[in-house]
């Protein structure tokens, strides 16, 4: 993914494919799930949901993803690589959209992941989707 970042920050077109493919997508399903950045940004109607977790967290499981695209020596390179993504988003869609993608205002719903399993996450997010 910091490869990725780092070929999207010397223009806009890989950026700018996935937000029109992204709004399209909004308009045409009436029901699905999406997992992106700037979501909120593109699909309105949406019921908007940002999962967050304690950076070490994070880190670990990425390692512990054995991820081909995202490979790291240890867990102060994961660390480092992970702020040089959300540092390379933020820069771009600020000067794109004039927007910050990790701002939780921008949500209906914020779930700390730090501790919870994937099944309790998924329960938290249904019991608050609007009936």
């Amino acid at each position: 993914m910091a490869e990725f970042s780092k070929v999207a920050e010397q223009g806009r077109e890989i950026d700018q494919a996935l937000d029109e493919r992204q709004s399209a997508m909004g308009k045409s399903h009436p029901s699905f799930v999406l997992d992106s950045r700037l979501g909120w940004h593109f699909v309105h109607d949406a019921f908007k949901v940002f999962l967050v977790a304690d950076e070490q967290v994070r880190a670990q499981r990425i390692l512990g993803d054995n991820r081909e695209t995202e490979r790291a020596a240890g867990m102060d390179e994961q660390v480092a690589l992970m702020r040089q993504r959300e540092q390379s988003e933020r820069k771009r869609y600020h000067a794109y959209y004039g927007l910050d993608p990790y701002d939780e205002s921008n949500f209906d719903l914020v779930v700390d992941t730090t501790y919870k399993a994937p099944e309790l996450v998924v329960a938290d997010i249904i019991a608050q989707l609007p009936k």
